[in-house]
């Protein structure tokens, strides 16, 4: 019989005092994910005030259009704690925010068009005439577009503008794709 050693199951020491009360909103590093996993479960947070005095727990190491994002849903510095990976963090009443598919046919889908409307309620409506946007990747350092400069060239010719997410914060970049016929 295999019987595993124990001390493979035990928990680290806590990093920290034990919380009283928070909300785990986690996080990632990758863009995507942290825009349509974890920044929408900010709206359950601002959809409930008792909550309002949580301190909000979010990964290690925030990068700028993270903070920017949290900022942009309301949410101060002093209110988030990061949380350090791999550790254990004790806490009395913990809150894991998620939000409901908005129909049984949606179930599946990671995006949810209530979160996606309340990320577009943070900024100005989108006015004037719509436009169209290719997303460039001159400045990746992975995933390049072979002649992309061809590309560009032919794209510009039929009307798009060529946006570089890199030079625009986070707020920038969901201003312009809120403006956008075509991505």
């Amino acid at each position: 019989l295999f019987q595993p050693d124990i001390s493979e199951f035990l928990l680290p020491q806590p990093m920290r005092k034990v919380l009283d009360k928070a909300v785990l909103v986690g996080g990632d590093p990758n863009y995507y994910h942290w825009v349509v996993d974890f920044l929408p479960r900010l709206l359950a947070i601002a959809k409930t005030p008792a909550l309002n005095d949580y301190p909000i727990l979010v990964h290690e190491k925030l990068l700028p259009y993270q903070r920017e994002g949290l900022a942009l849903a309301g949410i101060s510095e002093e209110r988030v704690k990061t949380l350090e990976y791999p550790a254990c963090y004790p806490c009395k009443e913990l809150i894991l925010p998620l939000f409901p598919p908005d129909s049984p046919e949606m179930s599946s889908l990671r995006s949810r068009s209530s979160a996606i409307t309340w990320l577009r309620q943070l900024i100005s409506p989108a006015t004037g005439k719509r436009k169209r946007f290719y997303i460039s990747r001159m400045d990746s350092k992975r995933r390049k577009i072979i002649r992309e400069d061809v590309l560009t060239a032919c794209l510009e010719k039929e009307g798009f503008e060529i946006l570089i997410l890199t030079d625009m914060s986070q707020k920038e970049q969901i201003e312009k794709f809120n403006q956008a016929e075509m991505i």
